[in-house]
């Protein structure tokens, strides 16, 4: 605990989380009757702490491909939580440098959630917006900007103009423009991403209480 103490509060966070989650799917995995999708979304969510919070890639895909095959086992291959496994498998290729895999990863959740919610759910959007921009990483510059703008329309509409999420996608489109973007309509971190970009900027309403603690 006093070791607990010494560290940044973040640090405690996330050293917290990880032991919570590593607890919980221990009992999950243990546990006779356990659900097998509630054992996945767990995996899942502690296979983001790991690769997020800690750099351990590895681990955290391994946990991944243990919840993809545990949901496809209750779910199969075309249900809203297949997929949103596949989305932060998608992630960790992006992180990873992977990009040709995370470029077909984004393809098949996007092809999900087209046929499955429809071409203009907002969660189409969001994957349609993802393979944009991984694609323009790799190069592969031929219709990005139509895909960008088709799943932002698809954002705004679902959500209206002023939505965070919609703050999310402009950020990422000012950095591909090199243009600056200050949002005055989300303080998330999500909006201009966990890590530090240089064309984006959101308020921070609470920066002096943040800088004092």
């Amino acid at each position: 605990l006093g070791d607990l103490g010494a560290r940044p509060p973040a640090q405690v966070r996330s050293d917290e989380a990880r032991r919570l989650l590593e607890q919980s799917v221990e009992v999950l995995d243990g546990s006779e009757g356990a659900d097998p999708s509630r054992l996945a979304e767990t995996m899942q969510a502690l296979a983001i702490v790991l690769f997020r919070e800690f750099g351990e890639h590895a681990n955290a895909a391994s946990l991944l491909e243990r919840a993809l095959a545990l949901e496809q086992g209750v779910s199969g291959t075309r249900s809203e939580p297949y997929a949103r496994i596949l989305q932060t498998i998608g992630s960790l290729q992006f992180e990873t440098g992977a990009l040709a895999k995370g470029e077909a990863t984004y393809q098949r959740i996007l092809e999900i959630f087209e046929s499955e919610l429809g071409a203009d759910h907002p969660w189409a959007g969001s994957a349609l917006i993802s393979l944009a921009f991984v694609r323009l990483e790799q190069g592969k510059l031929d219709g990005i900007e139509d895909m960008y703008r088709r799943g932002l329309a698809i954002l705004e509409h679902a959500y209206g103009s002023r939505h965070g999420k919609v703050a999310v996608a402009l950020n990422k489109f000012a950095q591909r423009e090199k243009v600056l973007y200050v949002t005055g309509i989300s303080g998330s971190n999500d909006t201009t991403g966990n890590d530090c970009v240089r064309y984006g900027f959101r308020p921070n309403f609470y920066g002096g209480t943040a800088g004092h603690a």
